[in-house]
């Protein structure tokens, strides 16, 4: 019963992602879609950007514990949402960059856009966006919830590793089948976007609650 309502509120939160993402760009007239175009978040956008991911993942399981009367979230859900909130935009700011103080990010130094479809790169930039969103969300998660029970054990890494781990294996195996589509068609690098929203707010979600 606690897989499937994780999956459902994976689902939703995926959903509440992207429309609120595509909002929010329409708005603001920014035009990054889901990774098909000619420019990349940075610094405030990308902060946006973190903030659509994490406000579903820390909103939507309490809603839903209110609404269905059946428990979801620990004590220390809010503490711990509001951590993950400011952790994951400094994280996004790492991965994509801030120009007042002319860092380029991750994204740009390791695989920056319209670079040559090299498999190796693409593998260890999905690996770097794997280890920023799931340090930055999941395992500080767990460890504010967690640490209420008493000493953490090897099961805060052991979830974080494994939610992580469903993300980067979904996405090298979508690269991997679609290559070299994947990396350098704008209609494939668009759906390789779509994917990882859905399967990253699963994999969080899962991470955070399971």
């Amino acid at each position: 019963m606690r897989l499937y309502t994780i999956l459902f509120l994976g689902l939703v939160g995926s959903v509440v992602f992207g429309v609120s993402w595509s909002v929010i760009e329409r708005r603001l007239g920014w035009h990054f879609g889901a990774g098909g175009s000619d420019s990349l978040p940075h610094g405030w956008s990308a902060v946006v950007l973190s903030t659509t991911i994490t406000a579903p993942v820390v909103l939507i399981p309490p809603l839903f514990q209110r609404l269905a009367h059946f428990q979801v979230i620990l004590p220390r859900h809010w503490v711990a949402g509001a951590t993950v909130v400011v952790l994951a935009a400094l994280a996004h700011l790492l991965l994509y960059g801030a120009r007042p103080i002319n860092f380029a990010g991750a994204r740009n130094l390791i695989f920056p856009l319209k670079a040559p479809p090299r498999l190796g790169r693409a593998l260890l930039m999905e690996l770097v966006y794997t280890v920023a969103h799931f340090c930055s969300i999941v395992l500080s998660y767990r460890i504010i919830v967690d640490s209420q029970f008493g000493p953490l054990n090897v099961a805060v890494v052991a979830k974080t590793l494994l939610s992580a781990a469903f993300f980067f294996f979904g996405m090298a195996v979508y690269i991997l089948l679609k290559y070299p589509e994947s990396l350098q068609d704008n209609t494939w690098i668009q759906v390789r976007g779509v994917i990882a929203g859905i399967l990253l707010m699963i994999a969080l979600t899962g991470g955070m609650l399971m």
